[in-house]
């Protein structure tokens, strides 16, 4: 059993690249943003 991880620093940039990326369209689009809503983009 290896204890590597399944992914590498580049693939790890990626994922969190896309998700956080795509997270922030509802936000932009969202009608009653809140502070906090602005604070998490």
């Amino acid at each position: 059993m290896s204890n590597q991880p399944q992914f590498d620093i580049d693939a790890a940039h990626r994922w969190f690249g896309i998700e956080f990326n795509n997270s922030i369209f509802p936000l932009l689009e969202k009608a009653d943003r809140t502070e906090e809503d602005t604070e998490r983009m």
